[in-house]
């Protein structure tokens, strides 16, 4: 048998150390949710709109860490891209199809040729990248997903080091922030969109994820205390600080805020994977529901429109109610759309 390299070796210990991610993607997933159901209802608890963007954050940081985390200098590019795109597409393309059946049903909305263009490529070339810029609103953030992965795929193609992968983020942020300064056609249309795409500041969450990487595969997590803990002590740790980085989550987002309290979330769940060797209930619910969170993420505005429009416009019931048909629709939506795609990219 031949001995795996340090990073296969450090990429099989990632498969051990995904539960405790798993429990930050479920919540951040959960907490669009939330958000997104008090918005549609026009309320503003402790007087503003919560923001599900403190979840939004966390899913690029996230997606920074694994891809670079995963990803050798030696792979495929090709094998690469099918494996981003048969993880994201399939999914997509059946919510687009969902969303645009509930919006001609209820408004007789109809799509030019151009706009089914957009929606189905996930390229809103016409304008910024914004809520309301596809048929599937929130997947405004996964076009910034397929920028990351396409930059990345473009460093495998050319055989340059992952190393860059940052230093071309940044410089690229930096490109399109000097293009902006000019007025003209970089204004409207293509040039509008790309700038919106490559100089936005969510780029520097996935900047983030990339660095703890970098930095993670480097060290030994120092839980050496918390492996003495009894299973009891260890989960009520791990709870309490999900609750603290829930009620940070209740205050006023702000985006410098974010980057500070996304990154600690983010490496404390990195480190309490040890809290989570035990197997239990809880985990085994949290890490489930971070399978299916990408399910979640597209799925569950689609209920809470479906939802109201039959009348459930009390928050008491569509909160609940939407958390129940998401869980149930995202879990027939994993099932048969993302996981046999998921297989079928392996091969």
């Amino acid at each position: 048998m031949v001995n795996p390299s340090f990073e296969e070796q450090s990429v099989h210990k990632m498969s051990n150390r995904i539960d405790s991610l798993q429990w930050l993607r479920a919540i951040a997933a959960f907490w669009v949710l939330f958000t997104h159901v008090f918005q549609r209802m026009g309320l503003q608890p402790f007087g503003y709109t919560f923001s599900g963007q403190w979840g939004v954050d966390i899913f690029f940081i996230l997606s920074g860490f694994i891809i670079y985390f995963t990803t050798k200098d030696s792979s495929s590019w090709a094998r690469f891209a099918r494996k981003r795109i048969f993880r994201i597409f399939p999914l997509y393309l059946f919510c687009v199809a969902a969303y645009y059946f509930f919006f001609h049903i209820t408004s007789g909305i109809k799509l030019t040729g151009v706009q089914w263009t957009q929606n189905v490529l996930m390229v809103p070339f016409s304008d910024a990248i914004g809520y309301h810029s596809l048929l599937v609103g929130q997947a405004w953030s996964t076009c910034y997903e397929l920028y990351f992965y396409f930059i990345l795929a473009m460093l495998l193609l050319l055989n340059i080091p992952k190393q860059r992968l940052i230093v071309l983020l940044l410089a690229l942020y930096g490109l399109g922030l000097l293009a902006g300064c000019f007025g003209g056609m970089m204004q409207y249309g293509w040039w509008r969109y790309l700038l919106s795409l490559i100089a936005s500041r969510h780029i520097f969450m996935f900047c983030i994820g990339i660095s703890i990487a970098m930095w993670y595969g480097r060290i030994t997590p120092p839980i050496k205390v918390l492996e003495r803990c009894t299973p009891v002590k260890q989960m009520t740790i791990l709870s309490l600080l999900f609750i603290v980085y829930i009620a940070i989550c209740l205050t006023r987002y702000n985006f410098f805020s974010s980057i500070a309290v996304s990154t600690v979330a983010f490496i404390i769940c990195l480190l309490s994977q040890p809290l989570l060797k035990e197997a239990n209930w809880a985990n085994h619910v949290m890490t489930y529901l971070g399978d299916i969170s990408f399910s979640v993420y597209l799925v569950h505005s689609l209920i809470i429109r479906i939802l109201m429009f039959i009348g459930v416009n009390n928050y008491q019931l569509l909160l609940p109610t939407t958390i129940l048909a998401t869980i149930i629709l995202s879990s027939l939506t994993y099932k048969l759309v993302e996981k046999p795609f998921i297989n079928l990219a392996k091969r």
